[in-house]
């Protein structure tokens, strides 16, 4: 898919940078941060590169019918990083 996606926009001059975020290798100190502030710089890392792309592409194996806990744990984070870089900050209503 990124493949693809890069030769697409190849066609169109444009430049891709990518980064793969393997969140099962992130370990328990992702897995036991209950709060951003404090978390292993490794993690903070993957965070930001998360909340800074343009596009984040995701993929799970599937787990008895479903996908795994550890990737809804990252979709959680990601959506609560999304929604605060959309409302900068401000609550939503």
């Amino acid at each position: 898919m990124l493949r693809t996606l890069t030769s697409v926009l190849a066609v169109h001059d444009v430049a891709v940078e990518h980064t793969r975020i393997d969140v099962y290798r992130l370990g328990p100190a992702f897995t036991r941060a209950f709060e951003r502030e404090g978390v292993a710089p490794e993690i903070e890392d993957a965070l930001r590169r998360a909340e800074e792309a343009d596009l984040l592409i995701a993929a799970t194996p599937v787990f008895r019918g479903s996908y795994t806990g550890l990737f809804k744990m990252a979709v959680e984070d990601v959506s609560d990083i999304l929604t605060l870089v959309a409302t900068r900050g401000r609550p939503a209503d």
